[in-house]
């Protein structure tokens, strides 16, 4: 018995062959149409639902104008419509989400980089009005707060070139300022007398060192100028120290009492005590030489004054007769022992009544 007769007994296998042979044929084409992968009219069409999706999630971002809160508003609409268990359907709908967000973040970033500008261009290019304005750097920095995001990988270019043309603008402005105040600062240390101006004369270098970066150069050229002038005033002090005071006084040393001893080139030269030297006498009084020390801040100055004794029998030199202008010597405090000398040099409030 032949399949045929099997499963059509009624029918003569004459008749069935011609059926089943068509049949057969229509199955062995029909098999590998199905096993094909989707053609491009299925991708387009789940391409065109992802995007409609997208745009279903994507909505009531564009009244959003905080760039923070549009980069999280598809996770959030996300998580909303599909929970945690997505299809790839589910995905593409995101990254469809994220596109159009990330084109949100772009608008905010072209007004806010505008805005920018104008405030740049209109910005006095004065130090006070840097400092103000941060250097007139573009305030970026809610973009850069939220640069792992899906939104602002999507418009990462856009965004930076937003705010290109404000950076630009701003540098230049900075660069101006700079230059400005550098010429300022050479003009003022270029009108100072080193015989007749000091320290408490000196530009003040606090005003660039505000925390910002930018202003680092600015500080960096005060203190070299702080610096050259020191050396060259402390140069010219010392010699004038020395044209008055006995020459044996360079390589010699005060006694501070207590076993101790300060050398005295680096007391009246290097520490920054401003000593000066006064010959007193002269027809009808023995002839005696004055030092005077500043203590204390610059903008509140203590002089120590003293009459020079020495050297002794060790090679020391001593200041006796010790007064304090402003003011009067600690009454606690003997003018005339060395000890006195050190407690004024260490602490200037121990000195002072």
């Amino acid at each position: 018995m032949t399949l045929m007769t099997c499963l059509f007994p009624n029918r003569p296998a004459t008749v069935m062959a011609p059926i089943m042979a068509a049949a057969l044929t229509a199955a062995a084409l029909a098999t590998p149409a199905q096993a094909m992968p989707a053609g491009p009219a299925t991708t387009a069409g789940a391409d065109a639902a992802a995007e409609a999706r997208g745009a279903e999630l994507a909505q009531g971002f564009e009244r959003i104008t905080e760039p923070y809160l549009v980069s999280m508003h598809c996770m959030v609409r996300m998580s909303e419509a599909f929970g945690f268990e997505r299809d790839a359907a589910a995905e593409a709908a995101g990254a469809a989400c994220e596109a159009r967000a990330g084109a949100r973040l772009a608008q905010i970033a072209g007004e806010r980089a505008s805005r920018a500008l104008a405030e740049i261009e209109a910005a006095p290019a004065t130090l006070d009005a840097a400092i103000a304005a941060n250097g007139y750097a573009p305030a970026d920095d809610a973009f850069a707060r939220i640069s792992a995001s899906a939104a602002y990988r999507a418009a990462a270019p856009e965004i930076a070139a937003a705010f290109e043309e404000a950076r630009r603008a701003g540098a230049a402005k900075r660069d101006e300022v700079l230059e400005a105040e550098r010429r300022r600062l050479d003009a003022a240390m270029d009108a100072l007398d080193l015989a007749r101006h000091g320290p408490s004369d000196l530009p003040d270098c606090a005003a660039f060192d505000a925390d910002q970066p930018w202003l680092r150069p600015l500080l960096s050229h005060c203190r070299d100028l702080w610096r050259s002038f020191e050396a060259r005033h402390t140069h010219l002090r010392c010699e004038r120290i020395f044209e008055i005071a006995p020459a044996e006084l360079r390589t010699g040393a005060f006694d501070v009492g207590g076993g101790e001893r300060f050398d005295a080139t680096e007391m009246l030269c290097t520490h920054g005590f401003e000593a000066e030297a006064r010959r007193r006498g002269g027809l009808f009084s023995p002839s005696r030489t004055e030092l005077s020390l500043q203590l204390g801040p610059l903008e509140a100055p203590l002089s120590l004054t003293g009459t020079l004794h020495g050297p002794d029998a060790t090679g020391l030199w001593q200041l006796r007769d010790l007064a304090l202008s402003p003011g009067r010597l600690a009454r606690d405090l003997d003018p005339d022992a060395p000890e006195t000398l050190r407690h004024c040099l260490s602490d200037h409030t121990r000195c002072q009544d």
